[in-house]
């Protein structure tokens, strides 16, 4: 009964999904720190991640492909994949690392999709719990981030560490409140997993859901 309900939400949510738009490109020559950007109401879906030598792009045109690219896929690729779906996807706006590749370039390709118009984003800040409950249907989870993905949130001095996360807070909430009529959710490493990539700031746990009606 219980995998039968999660794959009729999974089926449900599949139905909201967001469609990819037109591909945006972002090339980030070295020196340069990657950065993906979409209007407000609109979330980034990462399509490709490249790398090539600087001499084939023009660094002072970041958003204009590069003439060539090294088309074998090596760690680099999926590796730079890997991290920025985990990190940029279903963000409005995503700041990297600076490119710290010798002579090489990191060229991404985005899609800036419209989201579900009943989105909904809670944020819970280091120690603080809250809880998420839907007065009609059940919680269909879409994104789930514990760490810190800008510079700004549950702290009052800027991070340049905007990367951060934990790799298996998705698991967590997704087990404790995929399909549930309401869950607590607490920001706190020991249930969600020590976030990487960060400073010294506090982190916090960043859900984003809808309702879904299983009656539809």
């Amino acid at each position: 009964m219980f995998f039968a309900k999660l794959t009729a939400i999974s089926i449900l949510i599949a139905v909201f999904s967001w469609t990819p738009a037109e591909a945006i490109v972002d090339v980030a020559c070295p020196g340069m720190k990657p950065e993906l950007k979409c209007p407000s109401g609109f979330a980034i879906f990462v399509e490709k991640v490249d790398v090539g030598l600087k001499k084939d792009a023009d660094c002072s045109a970041r958003n204009k492909a590069a003439a060539a690219v090294i088309s074998e896929i090596s760690f680099i690729h999926l590796a730079l994949f890997t991290g920025l779906i985990n990190v940029c996807e279903n963000e409005e706006l995503c700041l990297l690392p600076e490119n710290i590749l010798p002579e090489l370039f990191i060229q991404i390709s985005y899609s800036c999709v419209e989201k579900p118009k009943d989105l909904v984003k809670t944020i819970v800040c280091d120690g603080k719990s809250e809880n998420l409950k839907c007065d009609v249907g059940v919680l269909g989870i879409l994104d789930v981030k514990y760490g810190r993905v800008d510079e700004k949130t549950c702290t009052d001095t800027p991070s340049a560490m905007t990367s951060c996360r934990s790799v298996i807070a998705d698991d967590i909430i997704n087990a404790l409140c995929q399909g549930e009529k309401e869950c607590t959710l607490e920001a706190d490493p020991s249930i969600l997993g020590v976030p990487f990539a960060c400073d010294d700031l506090p982190k916090y746990l960043q859900v984003q859901y809808i309702c879904v009606d299983m009656k539809i």
